[in-house]
């Protein structure tokens, strides 16, 4: 590295003057908001963002690996070219006798050290490549910088030494012959500068590098040695040169000014093509950067829309899995969830992006549904007393905000018992039931038939019969503790109601049931499905409901055999019961606290 790449590194705090995040930043497409989540740069230094330009530097020195590695080829080659036909005429030299071309072992010597130099760089660049345990890669942007850099002293030093012997019939009196040896042989290699693809900054450090080496220090040098490089453009030295090269051939037809004018405008030529191919490099340099810049910028801008439709996409995802859980237990919501991803899967589309889709885009996940037996299961039907003469006097919107607070507390003692899962809600009635454990109760797949089949009633069920599987067997849950939570939160659901008003004045009551036995469980349809519970508890517990009290808990014996002992009074009567005859039922009798 040279002088720039140094400070740019001992100042890189002080240059460092903002984060940029593009996520932070609109990119909503058009060229304002583009432009809006571009960074902010210096003209030479680039990002103000020093991070950034840490990124940008390994993004650049990986894109063109490529390019760097051709460089080194292409600048090995024609070195190598121009320094085999140089060895060639100091050969030449030696058997021959040509003045100014004996051989000189120290010009040689620099000679393969600068060849050396691109095959050192060309190999430690390689290795920096496909070393895996080094991320950033930007060290080869620093390695090339020094490799022309070192090139272009050892080649400095043999010119200085080589100026004197001036080979090619290059007398050391010529005006500026030292420098169509810069031109022809010395700075060929550099050429490949323009198309690695270096930041401008690089590129402008071996400008000035090439300046100060070749047209400077080599010139001062050696003019100490005795030979004036720059001096020898006066028009003494010029007419000289002229009469005795020229034989005055071209000074005949012209005046002494215009002849001199005329030789130096020639000799001066390639000093003059050296500025002009110096300075266009860095303007090249300068106009490819930019476009590398903005297609670095471009490609965070298109990873920051990824990642914000990734993000959308996982937010969106989670919503409805949030909704899913919501609405069916764990182990239901999750086989729903599975499958609906498998789907997503296979409906993954051209570009590469999932869908999230809708619980309408897995009809076919419904057609193989899950159907589990519970054993001892307790279901609490509440309804509220009244609700029908009062929803005939109310605003519709009343009578939705009073369920929607009540029901709101009531799902609140829901959650707050393991035991409990809320079924559904129709209308003012509402179905709980305790000791479902989906986790551990025995199951059965129902799945679609390929052909019509019976079921075990008889009916017959056509194309979308279903036939029933045993899959799984476990442990069935404690149905003392379901049955206890039950009553709890019958009890509870008493006490909920009490602190709220119906929208007619009056005060909100309600009517609880409930019954133990076994039932069926299973997700029914596929649009806005629903997670049902099948059986003649069903109706039993309904039936106690509806058979019960305002304020009161009404029990079915089978409850009552489970939990008389958990609570301390209980009230017996008995009831007809639609289908049932006359059945043996208990009110829990509150004591006063």
């Amino acid at each position: 590295m040279v002088l720039l790449d140094l400070l740019d590194v001992a100042f890189r705090r002080c240059l460092h003057k903002e984060d940029f995040k593009f996520e932070k930043h609109d990119l909503g497409g058009s060229g304002s908001c583009l432009n809006s989540a571009s960074p902010s740069k210096y003209f030479v230094l680039g990002f103000k963002d020093r991070n950034l330009e840490d990124e940008y530097l390994r993004d650049l020195a990986l894109t063109n690996r490529n390019k760097i590695l051709v460089g080194y080829v292409v600048s090995i080659l024609t070195y190598f070219s121009s320094w085999t036909s140089e060895l060639y005429f100091f050969i030449l030299g030696d058997k021959y006798g040509f003045v100014g071309a004996k051989f000189n072992n120290t010009v040689f010597s620099l000679s393969v050290c600068a060849l050396a130099v691109f095959v050192l760089g060309l190999v430690a660049c390689l290795l920096i490549y496909r070393n895996k345990s080094l991320p950033s890669k930007k060290v080869v942007l620093h390695v090339t910088i020094a490799v022309y850099f070192a090139f272009m002293l050892f080649t400095g030093g043999k010119l200085s030494k080589t100026i004197a012997a001036a080979p090619f019939g290059m007398n050391q009196d010529q005006p500026i012959g030292w420098v169509v040896r810069i031109v022809f042989l010395d700075a060929i290699p550099l050429l490949s500068v323009v198309f690695m693809g270096l930041t401008a900054l690089h590129t402008l450090e071996l400008v000035l590098a090439f300046f100060l080496i070749y047209l400077v220090i080599v010139p001062v040098v050696v003019h100490i040695g005795g030979f004036d490089a720059y001096g020898l453009l006066s028009s003494e030295n010029i007419m000289a040169y002229a009469d005795e090269h020229l034989n005055g051939f071209i000074c005949d037809r012209m005046s002494s000014e215009l002849c001199a004018f005329s030789i130096r405008w020639l000799i001066v030529t390639p000093l003059i093509m050296v500025y002009i191919v110096t300075f266009t490099v860095l303007i090249v340099s300068v106009v490819v950067e930019q476009g590398s810049r903005d297609s670095f910028i471009n490609k965070k801008i298109i990873d920051a829309l990824t990642k914000r439709s990734e993000l959308a996409l996982l937010k969106q995802k989670e919503e409805q899995e949030g909704l899913i859980n919501s609405i069916f237990p764990p182990t239901i919501a999750k086989d729903l969830i599975d499958k609906q991803m498998a789907t997503e899967l296979m409906n993954e589309d051209s570009v590469g992006l999932k869908r999230v889709g809708s619980l309408q885009s897995v009809d076919e996940d419904f057609g193989r549904l899950v159907a589990r037996m519970h054993e001892d299961v307790t279901i609490v039907f509440t309804d509220i007393v009244g609700f029908t003469s009062m929803s005939t006097n109310c605003l519709p919107y009343e009578v939705m905000n009073f369920l929607h607070l009540l029901f709101t507390g009531l799902d609140h003692l829901v959650d707050s018992d393991t035991q409990l899962w809320k079924i559904e809600t129709i209308g003012d009635s509402m179905m709980v039931v305790a000791g479902l454990d989906v986790h551990v109760e025995k199951s059965v797949d129902l799945e679609r038939s390929k052909s019509p089949t019976k079921s075990s009633s008889g009916m017959g069920s056509g194309a979308n019969s279903y036939t029933l599987r045993r899959v799984l067997t476990c442990k069935r849950s404690n149905k003392y503790t379901s049955a206890t939570s039950a009553v709890d939160f019958g009890r509870a659901a008493l006490g909920e109601a009490a602190k709220h008003t119906m929208p007619n004045g009056k005060p909100c009551a309600i009517r609880v049931g409930i019954h133990t036995g076994d039932v069926c469980s299973g997700v029914v349809g596929s649009r806005m499905p629903r997670y049902c519970l099948f059986g003649d508890t069903v109706n039993v517990a309904s039936r106690m409901e509806t058979t019960g009290e305002a304020g009161r808990v009404h029990v079915s014996e089978d409850t009552y055999d489970l939990v008389f002992g958990a609570f301390a009074d209980w009230e017996e009567r008995s009831v007809s019961v639609k289908g049932k005859g006359e059945m043996k039922t208990y009110f829990l009798v509150e004591q006063e606290q």
